[in-house]
């Protein structure tokens, strides 16, 4: 095979790697639920059978002694492996699961571990094989290879962000609905819309998750009048999604001047006013109506109007970028957009005679950060936990005062009536749950750059199913820094006892250290882009593929560069400087007045950390082929190692890390372990270690 056979063969591998990646990632979280944790578990599972494929693919080759063949091969199996793995996961979902129900966590953790498990072997395989082939055990050869492929990385984001991310495959949808009827199914942006029907009631579903039916009243019913009843007169009023099923024409029962009723997709809109009944759709159309497609934090940021009152319509903070809509921060904003007498709501989950300890915590955390923005808070708890802010102390229990209105704007309802406003204002559970939250003491408050809501979250979602694994989970996140300790000093000792063969094992130890911090810098690059600008899809395709493009330069400039030796501890100096950098940023990128300007900053920050990230992989392949007998057959290996520290990288900011110690406390574990590879370089170089 000729070198531009190669050559080509490399930028299609980068090409496939991604969207077969994005692609199998989005089947997974739209067929279970998948929030963070989860999207972090399958990117570490995908990263670690690419570097298991990888690694094993070096020891298959030493028995083989044409690989031409078998690369041809192996380009026919990529392909149709992509489209048995999409078969596979929407089978195993209509399989285990219902429709529209949070799934089990576990067997939708394994699913996400195992079935990406054969597509990214054969990754892994095709890397080997193809550097083998082309770079004949030469370190600049091989750095040019993962340059090669870097690109096909950008290729591939950029055409899934501007043409494929409509992509879907209607013949295998039908699996994912078992027992329904499966109307239209549609790929946004976004994520999935799609709507099924059973006998004459429509259901629709976002990624998986049952948004409602056509109708969701009784719902609808208590979230706008408990929370409107509360304002003397409501003229502008504020919905942050959910309004297409009845929340809209619920608002409009109080003869408001204005209802800005935000929705991030319009394919839901689109959706809906073909299913939805002609009442509701006149209810969208109503001149007081003003729909806009934007994200909630994000139209906050810019308007100028006040409102009456901000309803929260959203569900429970199950992942990181709707736990933005539950933090101090935005509180804050929204209390800044209120009117005078104006009123914030909201509601979570809860179950007022035994809420569990994660679920308590979850409403507590809530609550403590709403008490910590507005003077006043009030809870009505039952199933669903209302919670009503106001700046000026205008709430009342007085459920006297709230029919009064009720009757005065003649408001017609089908469920909810005079005695249920007065049982709802006026129970016992009220008095106990709020003495519940004033008790919690370890229940923390929920900020953007920690959000410890969602972490709480999590854990309630894993009682459901497995409620001692919940509390092994709690225990070992709570001993992580013990670990992380424990995990250095040991592999020291291993450096320690294998002093002869140093060079080769710090280079492999610098390029896993390197793998990690570049992908827990993508990770949270990216969550912090979300809470500073808000949730807009294609800057985020631009983000990706400025990482890509920092990387492509940083394998090209590691290339350049000579002594690998002396240059790699140094960029892992520079890693533990832009961690510096980032930590002091962070905070004062929401205040920058020209979003376009925080836009371009976070820009640059994903390209500084694709490009520290690359050229440390560059000088440390150098180093550990240039200490190889036989560099001809270890070309893989220092591409699995790296593989391996980004796994870690895509699992623990956002499984432990982010959610429990925050953004900043992050941003050290990274620098800390740069700085100790730089010691280990320091104190092995100089002889300071010593048995």
């Amino acid at each position: 095979m000729t070198k531009k056979a190669l050559i080509f063969s490399f930028f299609v591998l980068g090409l496939t790697s991604l969207l077969s990646q994005v692609m199998i990632l989005r089947e997974l979280t739209v067929s279970f639920y998948g929030n963070e944790f989860f999207i972090g578990l399958v990117l570490a599972s995908w990263l670690a059978w690419v570097a298991v494929g990888s690694g094993l693919g070096g020891k298959l080759l030493n028995k083989i002694k044409e690989t031409s063949g078998l690369l041809i091969s192996l380009y026919f199996l990529v392909g149709l492996f992509f489209f048995l793995e999409i078969f596979l996961i929407r089978f195993l979902k209509g399989w285990i699961g219902m429709p529209g129900e949070i799934p089990n966590l576990i067997i939708a953790g394994l699913t996400a571990l195992l079935t990406p498990a054969p597509l990214c072997l054969l990754l892994g395989l095709w890397w080997t094989c193809a550097t083998r082939m082309f770079s004949q055990g030469k370190a600049q050869l091989v750095n040019r290879a993962y340059f090669i492929e870097t690109l096909g990385f950008i290729l591939g984001g950029i055409l899934f962000s501007l043409f494929l991310v409509n992509l879907q495959f209607p013949w295998m949808a039908n699996f994912q609905f078992k027992g329904q009827n499966l109307l239209e199914s549609v790929n946004s942006p976004y994520g999935n819309i799609a709507v099924t029907k059973i006998g004459e009631q429509y259901n629709f579903y976002e990624s998986g998750l049952l948004l409602g039916s056509e109708e969701e009243i009784q719902f609808s019913e208590d979230l706008i009048h408990l929370s409107l009843l509360q304002h003397p007169s409501p003229q502008k009023v504020l919905l942050i999604g959910n309004g297409f099923n009845g929340a809209v024409n619920e608002i409009l029962k109080h003869q408001p001047e204005k209802i800005y009723y935000l929705e991030l997709d319009p394919k839901l809109i689109e959706l809906s006013q073909k299913y939805i009944s002609q009442e509701f759709k006149e209810v969208l159309t109503h001149p007081a109506v003003k729909i806009i497609n934007t994200d909630g934090r994000y139209f906050l940021q810019g308007t100028k109007e006040k409102f009456d009152a901000i309803l929260l319509n959203l569900p429970d903070p199950s992942t990181a970028l709707i736990n933005r809509f539950y933090t101090q921060e935005f509180f804050e904003k929204a209390k800044e957009k209120l009117a005078p007498n104006g009123i914030f709501a909201t509601y979570l989950t809860f179950s007022p005679s035994t809420p569990g300890k994660n679920l308590e915590n979850l409403n507590a955390s809530i609550f403590r950060t709403l008490k910590k923005v507005f003077n006043q808070v009030i809870v009505l708890p039952e199933e669903t936990n209302f919670f009503l802010a106001s700046q000026n102390e205008n709430l009342t229990y007085n459920f006297e005062i709230l029919i009064q209105r009720f009757e005065q704007r003649n408001i017609e309802t089908k469920f909810l009536t005079k005695e249920y406003i007065t049982y709802r204002l006026s129970n016992d559970r009220i008095e106990k749950t709020l003495a519940l939250f004033e008790k919690n003491e370890k229940a923390k408050e929920n900020k953007d750059f920690k959000p410890i809501a969602y972490f709480y979250q999590t854990l309630f979602w894993l009682d459901r199913f497995y409620p001692q694994f919940s509390n092994f989970f709690k225990q070992l996140v709570s001993a992580f820094w013990l670990v992380f300790a424990g995990a250095l000093i040991f592999l020291t000792l291993l450096l320690l006892k294998r002093r002869k063969g140093w060079r080769k094992n710090f280079s492999l130890l610098s390029v896993a250290i390197a793998g990690f911090s570049l992908m827990a810098l993508e990770i949270i690059i990216i969550f912090s882009y979300q809470i500073t600008i808000g949730y807009l899809y294609y800057r985020i395709a631009l983000l990706i593929a400025a990482l890509m493009a920092g990387m492509a330069l940083g394998v090209w400039y590691g290339n350049k560069k000579g002594r690998p030796h002396k240059v790699a501890p140094t960029f892992h100096l520079l890693l533990i400087m832009f961690c510096v950098i980032l930590f002091l940023a962070f905070p004062f990128l929401s205040k920058i007045p020209s979003g376009l300007t925080a836009e371009i900053i976070f820009l640059i920050c994903a390209g500084v950390a694709g490009f520290l990230g690359a050229a440390i992989f560059s000088f440390a392949n150098q180093l550990y082929l240039s200490s190889q007998s036989d560099p001809h057959k270890k070309t893989g290996t220092i591409y699995a190692v790296d593989l391996a520290g980004s796994c870690f990288g895509a699992l623990l900011p956002g499984l432990i890390l982010i959610p429990v110690f925050g953004v900043f406390q992050t941003l050290i574990v990274i620098a800390l372990a740069n700085l100790w590879i730089v010691l280990i370089f320091l104190g092995f170089n100089t002889g300071d270690f010593s048995f």
